[in-house]
């Protein structure tokens, strides 16, 4: 019939005009698509490259230093006041304070001050001291004070040393280990568990039979 095919006539030209439509929308999407997968590709990009660490650092007031404080520096790291960078591996050297929030290994060697915010396998030379929040291995020598946070596996030479639990040696005017294995020597050791000697004018083991006693003490 005249009417009906009419009718069809019309309905088939709207869906062909709408398909139309939709497909010039589709045509015209996929390109700010493909642009906004590309930005992003390019930022993750650029984020994986900041993450890289870098062979050289050097610093002279943090935040004036390269590179930003965010970086890990794995070779040498030199600071004329004050360096700060998160990881450090290899050689650093300082004239006054070296400072790091992640784990050093290597050597440190600073003219005041030794910082590390996580865990260290390393020598610490500090005029003043040397300070590791985590667990430490290695060798701490300081004008004035050592201290570890976690496990000391090594040693400890200033004038005041403190550890967590200690596995080595101690060797001050103060020494003091929450539980010790190996030999502290200084005018006063202490200690709650001992599996080793104290020698020092004042000794205490204070989870002993024999909590404390001048000159010469010792646990196993």
């Amino acid at each position: 019939m005249p009417g009906v095919e009419i009718t069809n006539m019309q309905c088939t030209s709207r869906l062909s005009g709408r398909f139309r439509n939709e497909t010039s929308l589709f045509r015209k999407a996929v390109p700010l698509v493909l642009a906004c997968v590309f930005l992003a590709g390019g930022a993750f990009a650029r984020t994986v490259e900041v993450a890289q660490p870098v062979p050289f650092g050097f610093s002279l007031f943090a935040p004036v230093q390269f590179p930003s404080e965010d970086r890990d520096v794995y070779g040498f790291r030199l600071s004329l006041a004050y360096g700060h960078h998160r990881d450090v591996m290899g050689l650093d050297i300082g004239t006054l304070v070296s400072v790091a929030d992640g784990d050093v290994f290597g050597l440190e060697f600073s003219g005041l001050i030794n910082m590390v915010g996580s865990s260290s396998g390393t020598i610490q030379l500090a005029g003043i001291a040397n300070s590791c929040y985590e667990d430490f291995c290695g060798c701490q020598v300081s004008g004035i004070a050592n201290r570890v946070g976690g496990t000391l596996q090594g040693g400890q030479i200033g004038c005041f040393n403190l550890a967590g639990d200690m596995s080595g040696i101690q060797i001050g005017v103060y020494n003091k280990a929450a539980n010790a294995a190996g030999l502290q020597i200084g005018v006063f050791n202490e200690t709650a568990s001992m599996q080793g000697i104290q020698i020092g004018l004042i000794n205490m083991i204070r989870n002993s039979p024999l909590p404390f006693c001048p000159i010469f003490n010792m646990y196993f």
